[in-house]
């Protein structure tokens, strides 16, 4: 978030800087504490504690994908190291490490109020 930017502005930029799609948030669906051992910078193996908001998004403009297509987006970040995206269908999702570990249960079924977790992930990963 920049300095005077709601959470909505911000998810907002993120997805349009990103990926470069437009989206409006519906709704805070999840928010999620998250242990974890850093990896992949100067801070490996550093436990950290972060806090998430997962929201609701609905796509303003075309479609990009057909329904049940698969896709994958590469960005380039200020590092120059490859980023990548994935859209998947929600069918295939119980066959992907996917983090937040709660997604494999909770993108089934999305409640009709915020939920709250806190999930550890620093034994997921060993």
């Amino acid at each position: 978030m920049h300095l005077g930017e709601t959470f909505v502005e911000a998810v907002i930029r993120e997805v349009k800087e990103e990926p470069g799609f437009t989206y409006q948030p519906e709704r805070l669906a999840f928010v999620n504490e998250s242990l974890f051992f850093e990896n992949g910078d100067a801070a490996e193996g550093r436990q950290c504690h972060v806090i998430e908001f997962f929201y609701l998004m609905k796509p303003q403009g075309r479609k990009l994908f057909k329904d049940g297509e698969e896709r994958k987006i590469l960005l380039e970040t200020k590092d120059n190291l490859p980023e990548r995206l994935y859209w998947i269908p929600l069918e295939k999702l119980k066959e992907c490490r996917v983090f937040p570990v709660f997604f494999h249960e909770k993108l089934y079924d999305i409640p009709e109020v915020t939920e709250h977790f806190i999930s550890d992930e620093r034994k997921a990963w060993n």
